[in-house]
């Protein structure tokens, strides 16, 4: 985790007024919600473009992931040491349902699947929930 490389890419039509501009914000949001779905926080950001003949031209951030995010903003710190070793395991059975033959999963990449999947689960199961007429 700490030292990987990350990149986040988005097209732009070079007809458009303002369209580089435009796309290099999209890339920054797009690093700001991978901090939040990983729990990790980026180092310097920096652009190229790049350009792919079935997808055209298009500007790429590239960073490097310096450090873990501070424990009050990822979901894993939320969770007691058996329910995070519970989650833990069932993300390296999924993981190797779905990718067979694959190297099992560290600690960190599972907590890393955690953080980012948590929320959009909890919401499903909120919702279900709520729908079933077990909650309000």
């Amino acid at each position: 985790m700490i030292g990987d490389r990350h990149q986040a890419a988005c097209t732009y039509n070079h007809f458009e007024a303002n369209s580089v501009r435009k796309a290099k914000m999209h890339v920054v949001k797009a690093f700001t919600d991978d901090e939040r779905a990983l729990g990790v926080v980026f180092g310097d950001l920096t652009f190229f473009e790049a350009v792919r003949p079935e997808e055209g031209p298009m500007i790429v951030g590239e960073a490097t992931i310096v450090r873990m995010a501070p424990s009050s903003t990822r979901i894993i710190h939320q969770l007691a040491p058996a329910e995070l070793a519970a989650l833990r395991a069932a993300t390296r059975r999924a993981h190797q349902r779905a990718n067979p033959g694959a190297d099992r999963l560290s600690d960190q990449a599972c907590d890393a699947i955690i953080d980012q999947r948590a929320p959009k689960t909890l919401e499903g199961m909120v919702k279900r929930a709520v729908e079933q007429g077990a909650m309000q």
